[in-house]
């Protein structure tokens, strides 16, 4: 007998709705719904609120951004921390020794923590401050007035201390401050080259103004757990924060509160000089070979401030110029920079000067690194205070060329960080932020 073709059909259908419903009965009736897209870059900003309520906040984004909301990110300390970042990883400073780490997640942008490290609950003393990175398993913090440096885990911060090196702080010396903010609070200066890390250290009494009147430096190499100092007594001891000249050297001014001390306390005869610039070498040591007098390169002025940028041939000074009234001794030191700036970029291979040519600059009171981005140095922006001139930050396209990146509601708002966490031009486990930058305490004031 022959079956008829639509019978045929049915009974197929039939056969494959009941394999279909089937193979439906044998899955999770409640599936997982497919993990949603990872973003392909994420960077960190972190920001801080001056006033009585100041606050640092922190906010992650899928690029850079061109404005920003402060309601959309999270309070994380007050505006005596800092912010920086290790690999992909998000580290906080409270500015008295307890460091949180946040953790991003790269599918939805939301920050969360993922431990915490108390220094000086595990009988960590002495000033210290954002830790120096090696990679994503390996960064020290140096606590240099109690003569330690302190190994961690960046990655497992909640393993605590992996090891204690222990040296002999140089007598009256400490790391120099670096202003985080507007704010008065600072970090430390230091440069990591290679196997190396590097700062200037010195010590400062406010008090009978005495004060080691020589440039030092401070080096630690991790691959012996060794401490060497190079001590040059060409220079005052030199500015909190040395810029690399893009050759592996970096270049440094004397500090410019060591005016005071020249004249308000009892120097050596004769006294260094507070009107030079020296050179660091990759090493940490001090070129024997190079040393620029300003005096012969630039002229009416009465104070360097410091050296804001550097190239292998030519550096960006900012300094008080001679139409300008310095403190007194009976005045605070700080009201320096309060004052009128000028700048000039001086040639290192022959001492002449020339106009600097940056308008986007010459408004501001002063600019600081806050993180390397792309292969491109970005800085903090800081109005002159009561100006109503809001913070911004910039992107160094060139010696006299910025970019206005970001600009915040106020001047009572600043930039504390700024860095690439993942993404092009990033590697897992880098070191991220204000480059090789940062350590910690101390007072400077703009």
């Amino acid at each position: 007998m022959t079956t008829p073709l639509n019978f045929r059909w049915t009974t197929a259908l039939v056969a494959l709705l009941a394999f279909t419903v089937a193979a439906c009965d044998s899955t999770d009736p409640d599936p997982e719904p497919p993990p949603p897209d990872e973003f392909d870059q994420g960077f960190l900003v972190a920001v801080e609120v001056l006033g009585d309520d100041g606050a640092l906040l922190i906010n992650a984004y899928s690029e850079i951004p061109s404005e920003v909301d402060l309601s959309e990110f999270i309070e994380v300390g007050t505006i005596d921390g800092s912010a920086f970042a290790i690999g992909d990883g998000i580290f906080v400073f409270d500015g008295q020794g307890l460091y949180t780490k946040y953790v991003v997640d790269r599918s939805t942008l939301e920050i969360s923590i993922d431990g915490t490290l108390d220094l000086t609950g595990l009988g960590v003393t002495g000033e210290f401050g954002n830790p120096i990175p090696f990679s994503e398993t390996e960064a020290y913090f140096i606590a240099y007035t109690a003569g330690q440096i302190i190994q961690f885990n960046p990655q497992d911060i909640e393993q605590g201390i992996t090891e204690t090196i222990s040296f002999e702080p140089l007598p009256l010396s400490r790391f120099l401050p670096v202003p985080s903010s507007n704010s008065g609070r600072g970090v430390f200066s230091f440069e990591r080259s290679g196997s190396r890390i590097f700062g200037p250290v010195v010590n400062f009494d406010f008090v009978d103004f005495t004060s080691p009147f020589e440039a030092q430096m401070f080096v630690f190499d991790p691959a012996t757990n060794s401490v060497s100092y190079d001590i040059d007594d060409r220079a005052n001891g030199l500015n909190f924060l040395l810029q690399p000249t893009g050759d592996g050297s970096y270049l440094g001014a004397p500090r410019e509160t060591y005016d005071t001390f020249l004249r308000c306390g009892d120097p050596p005869s004769p006294a260094p000089s507070n009107d030079v610039l020296l050179r660091v070498t990759p090493q940490g040591t001090f070129d024997r070979n190079f040393i620029l007098d300003l005096n012969d390169a630039i002229d009416n002025y009465q104070l360097i401030r410091r050296v804001e940028l550097a190239l292998a041939d030519e550096a960006l000074i900012s300094y008080i110029p001679d139409t300008e009234t310095l403190p007194t001794c009976d005045e605070s030191f700080r009201d320096v920079f309060l004052l009128d700036v000028e700048r000039r970029v001086v040639n290192l291979r022959d001492g002449s000067s020339r106009a600097f040519n940056s308008p986007v600059v010459q408004a501001l009171n002063g600019i600081l690194p806050v993180g390397t981005v792309g292969g491109s140095r970005y800085f903090k922006g800081i109005p002159f205070p009561d100006s109503g001139v809001p913070s911004t930050l910039l992107r160094q396209d060139g010696l006299e060329s910025f970019t206005t990146v970001l600009t915040l509601s106020s001047g009572n708002e600043s930039v504390n960080a700024f860095a690439q966490l993942w993404g092009p031009g990033t590697e897992e486990g880098a070191a991220t932020g204000r480059k090789a930058q940062h350590a910690f305490g101390g007072v400077q004031k703009y």
